[in-house]
């Protein structure tokens, strides 16, 4: 139910903020470099820190007041942020073709070509593209919450040539019941940094229902990202870091059983910005 007062307060503080971080701005060079490299901490910026992400938290909280919740901001989100992307420069060309280790890591846990698969998180079709192209006709399925992403992605197997031979089936969902399904099992469910990007109360969710999908021999295997520590924090707007105990006593509430499988993940460079962050992978199946 929408709360009118707690939208116009939190908007109000919203614009606030804004006016201290252009001021921040302005003031910016004349903070002396060891003071800003303080300001930053583990961030890339000032701006991320103080601006950028406590803007996208405060839009979170009011799309909360009018009753939506995160998934539905974060679609928002995505299709704002990825209208932006450029696809065409050897950055983000050679994060599309690193797809291909997502299609390696499944096979590595048994996938064939008659298996069926369901992409938790499509995003661009970064490992769709792989996927669709090794699996049979009608084997492939993937949701995300972004239409423009599933757009994207669909485009992209069209453009391969594959969209029509392997008939692979794209849903677009703002929540993380599962029940767009329809009660179908799958063999091989993948999530690609999915749980990174949502809260612990959406990435428990995620976790539970995907039993919904599985049968006695079914696997779902999700990455996710952990910091040093090993401690569950809120890295930024839609960056959370997750331990592997949490997915413990999520797997322990639902039936499943989960193994850290981090060492099937190929070597990864950590970006320059995040010394503290590493990716990892966990392998659940009904117990």
């Amino acid at each position: 139910m929408s709360n009118p007062l707690r939208v116009a307060y939190l908007t109000a503080l919203k614009h606030a903020l804004r006016a201290a971080m252009s001021v921040l701005r302005l003031t910016r060079p004349f903070i002396p470099e060891p003071i800003r490299k303080k300001l930053r901490g583990q961030y890339r910026s000032m701006d991320v820190r103080f601006s950028f992400s406590p803007a996208n938290i405060l839009d979170q909280e009011i799309a909360k007041a009018k009753g939506e919740n995160y998934m539905r901001w974060y679609a928002k989100y995505k299709n704002e942020q990825t209208e932006s992307m450029d696809d065409s420069n050897p950055a983000a060309r050679a994060f599309l073709d690193s797809g291909v280790n997502d299609l390696d890591i499944c096979k590595s846990f048994g996938m064939q070509p008659h298996h069926r698969l369901h992409e938790f998180g499509t995003g661009r079709g970064r490992s769709a593209q792989f996927f669709v192209a090794y699996l049979d006709a009608d084997k492939y399925s993937g949701n995300d919450a972004s239409s423009y992403q599933i757009e994207l992605c669909r485009q992209r197997i069209k453009d391969l040539g594959l969209l029509e031979s392997k008939r692979p089936r794209f849903i677009v969902n703002p929540d993380n019941r599962m029940e767009w399904m329809n009660g179908e099992k799958v063999d091989f469910i993948y999530n690609f940094a999915v749980i990174t990007h949502v809260p612990p109360e959406d990435a428990e969710e995620i976790i539970g229902n995907t039993a919904k999908m599985m049968h006695a021999k079914s696997l779902f295997l999700c990455s996710y990202t952990e910091n040093a520590a090993q401690t569950m924090e809120r890295y930024t707007h839609k960056d959370w870091c997750y331990n592997f105990a949490f997915f413990e006593r999520v797997a322990a509430k639902y039936g499943m059983r989960v193994e850290n499988v981090s060492d099937r993940l190929p070597p990864r460079e950590i970006p320059p910005g995040f010394p503290l962050h590493y990716q990892r992978l966990a392998k659940f199946a009904l117990a």
